[in-house]
């Protein structure tokens, strides 16, 4: 697996097996803090972000692994990433830790979101589990038969997380991640992935989710 992480932590252009593109500048990250019905999120180059953050902040980095920090401009959250590429099981690792810098417990509904294409396929197969969100062309569908997956790592710190599929390339809004849901299978479309976390964060505490990238 290859890809290419920018300052801000989105995680671009993956690749596997080599040769075989899995998804292209549409990758991020959002959380809605429910008490005020505030979105932060970064979606990438494309997209772009919600405008309400300070700029982020490159902690450390080697050849496999780069951690990097960012704080929303209005102080109440910062968000900690470390992006680590596991040769051993040709995937990239992605750990989020969130931490709420104000003085109350916030509940905050996070997404991680992807818009994947398959073997470089805009039209393909997308479906979720409580744990993993995917997208796929299979075997018999020519000469494209591959996937990627966005899967849940671990025990999850949040009573509800769940991963699905969208109908729409389009990044979710946060504050109504499952307006573009697809309901189930979707076959034959142009969609993209998300993983979603809800529960609380205490006051002055962290919690982090993690995730992989993983072809299929």
């Amino acid at each position: 697996m290859s890809y290419c992480v920018t300052q801000n932590g989105n995680v671009l252009y993956i690749t596997t097996p080599v040769g075989r593109g899995q998804s292209g500048t549409d990758e991020g990250y959002g959380w809605c803090d429910t008490s005020s019905a505030t979105s932060y999120f970064d979606y990438g180059p494309r997209f772009g972000d919600s405008g309400n953050w300070n700029p982020a902040v490159v902690v450390s980095q080697t050849s496999t692994v780069v951690k990097i920090a960012r704080t929303t401009s209005d102080g109440l959250w910062t968000l900690t990433q470390n992006i680590t590429q596991v040769a051993s099981t040709s995937s990239a690792k992605v750990a989020m830790t969130l931490k709420n810098n104000s003085s109350e417990a916030k509940e905050a509904h996070i997404v991680r979101y992807v818009y994947a294409t398959p073997d470089d396929v805009l039209f393909a197969n997308y479906d979720g589990t409580q744990n993993s969100a995917f997208a796929w062309n299979s075997i018999g569908s020519g000469t494209h038969p591959f996937g990627l997956v966005l899967q849940n790592v671990g025990t999850s710190p949040f009573f509800g997380y769940n991963g699905f599929a969208q109908n729409t390339a389009s990044p979710p809004n946060p504050c109504d991640y499952t307006a573009n849901w697809t309901g189930g299978l979707a076959t034959n479309i142009n969609g993209s992935l998300v993983m979603v976390y809800v529960g609380t964060v205490p006051a002055h505490a962290s919690k982090t989710l993690t995730m992989s990238y993983k072809g299929l």
